[in-house]
């Protein structure tokens, strides 16, 4: 949406024009998947698409949130907010700002209208968008001092307590530190992070999305996180002191492979082995190899379908397609998995013919995958 379209919709709602507009933006994660709740590494972007708000004050002590997406309007006491249970559309924008209330910042009335252009249930991170958007327009509206990672943590702690989704700190860290024409190499374990140019010439990143929704907050992805856990207690018995799981080593799990029962084993083998291959992929990208990225891509969509088992029929169909495309030089699901999204890389000159071999899916699966290109934006940021 036209900001200024959003401004007038927000002045006609709540009689005021807006004191500040602000953008925050989804993510597509290069490499680096199930990888941050385990203290390892993510190389995600920021894309150009997202989430906006436009945020006044009020004198009601309420929280007035006019969602025009889900064309919804909600009306919450500040001094009892809580997860809604059938509003549930409110909770990320609502748990943000409930989290700077807890953090000792002061907010009083607060009107915000919300709109974004990200699909839903894609795996694009649109409900950490929704939380940065709104923590955003706080910290903007009641100058409040609250920079880079601290709001994120914010943003993950609403997650975590109002939509019920144990994310690691990925999405919000993007959507707060994204920067224009660049990976983040960031260590979920201490929170460093590096910047890794991301302009490459003659190629495109192409986001596919498969059109099957998911939601996190529901049945595998917890399931993928106490599997996780259980790795980490076998792996601090074999090493004692270390912090997370990623802290391991692929050797050390070969050596006691014994000790980690079946899926436990495949589990921690791609959270490492994952970690690797981000590694190698700064490293690569940094000498502008660009084709063994992409191999890399590749390898890491067979440890998701394969180790970690969070892929699905639809993800693979479109990985498969891409490899055997000449000019694709990598795919991979992105996300959170069981649906969302698959990325690929892909020279310019082979990307109609690209896109033309996936005319097939709808045959297959009776719909049509929408694609959009990936470009590496700003984080957050106020647009007027």
């Amino acid at each position: 949406m036209d900001p200024q379209a959003l401004i007038k919709r927000h002045s006609s709602k709540f009689g005021k024009a807006p004191e500040t507009t602000v953008f925050a933006p989804g993510r597509v994660n290069f490499i680096g998947e199930h990888t941050d709740y385990n203290g390892g590494l993510v190389m995600p972007l920021a894309l150009d698409m997202g989430v906006y708000a436009a945020a006044s004050r009020n004198t009601l002590g309420l929280l007035r949130i006019h969602s025009l997406d889900f064309r919804k309007y909600g009306e919450f006491d500040l001094k009892s907010l809580k997860p809604e249970k059938k509003e549930t559309w409110a909770n990320c924008p609502m748990g943000m700002v409930q989290m700077m209330i807890e953090a000792g910042r002061k907010v009083s009335g607060l009107d915000l209208t919300m709109t974004g252009n990200l699909p839903m249930g894609a795996g694009l991170s649109s409900s950490a968008a929704a939380e940065v958007a709104a923590g955003f327009a706080v910290k903007e509206l009641f100058h409040i001092k609250l920079e880079g990672i601290r709001l994120a943590l914010l943003g993950q702690k609403a997650e975590h307590e109002f939509t019920g989704a144990k994310c690691g700190i990925m999405d919000q860290a993007i959507s707060v530190l994204g920067r224009k024409d660049s990976l983040l190499k960031l260590s979920c374990r201490d929170l460093s992070y590096d910047y890794i140019p991301f302009k490459p010439k003659g190629l495109k990143l192409l986001i596919v999305n498969s059109g099957v929704r998911h939601n996190l907050a529901q049945g595998e992805y917890n399931i993928r996180r106490k599997e996780c856990a259980d790795a980490f207690h076998i792996a601090q018995k074999i090493k004692p002191g270390i912090e997370c799981l990623s802290d391991f080593t692929l050797d050390l799990l070969e050596e006691n492979r014994i000790r980690f029962p079946g899926k436990i084993y495949a589990r921690c083998h791609h959270v490492l082995s994952e970690n690797a291959r981000v590694k190698s992929a700064a490293a690569r990208l940094a000498r502008d190899d660009f084709a063994s990225v992409g191999q890399l891509m590749f390898e890491s969509h067979e440890s998701l379908r394969r180790d970690y088992e969070v892929s699905c029929e639809e993800l693979d169909w479109l990985v498969d397609r891409a490899k055997a495309q000449k000019g694709v030089l990598g795919a991979r699901m992105t996300g959170g998995g069981f649906g969302g999204c698959v990325i690929a890389l892909v020279e310019e000159k082979a990307e109609e013919s690209f896109r033309e071999s996936l005319k097939g899916y709808k045959k297959e699966f009776k719909k049509a995958p929408q694609i959009y290109e990936a470009i590496a934006s700003d984080g957050a940021r106020t647009i007027a």
